[in-house]
């Protein structure tokens, strides 16, 4: 199972329409998904079409049995978040003498279930994201062309380096970017995505994530993309992305 953690300290980058959107796209292609969702605000479990929940990622990462739902929809299933996630980082403290360490040491149980594991990491770069990053093989961010992203993405290849020392194998897989209106001709937009592709050279992915409804409906819908609209021009976005996360 290669696992996978989307990551980005600031709000806003589509980042769990990122983890819905490669996850759809692996699914369609056959893949076997674990999607995880470590973000108290629970977007990625609401948007898989779970409202009650009563044991979360952070019970998984403690060893609690019966965390993981599997999908009507097949080929998927569910680690899910709730806002609980809140109070839980001094419990997970409490747990382990080494609590960075509990994802990756809870995955073993299922590692040969799946295909994939795709991370929702939150919006902080606290105990929850470390776990991500130490338990993953890769990952990604993705970013607005916006001003403000670019000092999101610094400070999480800060972090990043720094989790290296614990998770010598992570490899940063790259920046894709996201949200970006289909005849968005703004000169800001362009000098921006220039200035990330100067900095980050071949780890700036060249496939950009458009705007697009169908989305948001999909998540309001609890049904994923190639379920909900698959000829849509977003599906056809991730389905880009996930060849090259496929070749990673």
């Amino acid at each position: 199972m290669k696992v996978i953690a989307i990551t980005n300290q600031k709000g806003g980058t589509a980042k769990t329409t990122s983890v819905l959107g490669i996850g759809s796209a692996l699914i369609r292609k056959g893949k076997k998904v674990l999607f995880i969702d470590l973000d108290p605000q629970s977007n990625l479990t609401r948007g898989l079409g779970m409202r009650h929940v009563f044991l979360t990622s952070a019970d998984f990462m403690m060893g609690k049995d019966r965390c993981l739902f599997r999908s009507k929809e097949g080929n998927n299933s569910l680690i899910p978040a709730s806002d609980s996630l809140y109070t839980k980082e001094s419990e997970l403290m409490s747990h382990s003498a080494l609590p960075q360490n509990l994802l990756k040491k809870a995955l073993v149980k299922v590692k040969d279930r799946f295909d994939y594991a795709l991370i929702d990491c939150p919006p902080a770069l606290g105990l929850f994201t470390v776990n991500a990053l130490i338990a993953a093989d890769v990952f990604y961010i993705p970013m607005q062309a916006g001003f403000f992203s670019l000092e999101g993405l610094n400070k999480v290849l800060q972090v990043t380096e720094q989790v290296k020392e614990l998770n010598k194998d992570l490899i940063f897989g790259g920046v894709f970017i996201t949200r970006l209106h289909p005849n968005d001709r703004r000169i800001i937009a362009r000098n921006i995505i220039s200035s990330i592709k100067k900095t980050l050279g071949p780890k700036f992915l060249n496939v950009f994530i458009r705007e697009d409804v169908s989305a948001d409906e999909s998540q309001i819908n609890g049904k994923l993309l190639h379920v909900y609209a698959p000829n849509s021009r977003i599906m056809e976005d991730y389905m880009r992305l996930s060849t090259i996360i496929e070749k990673s």
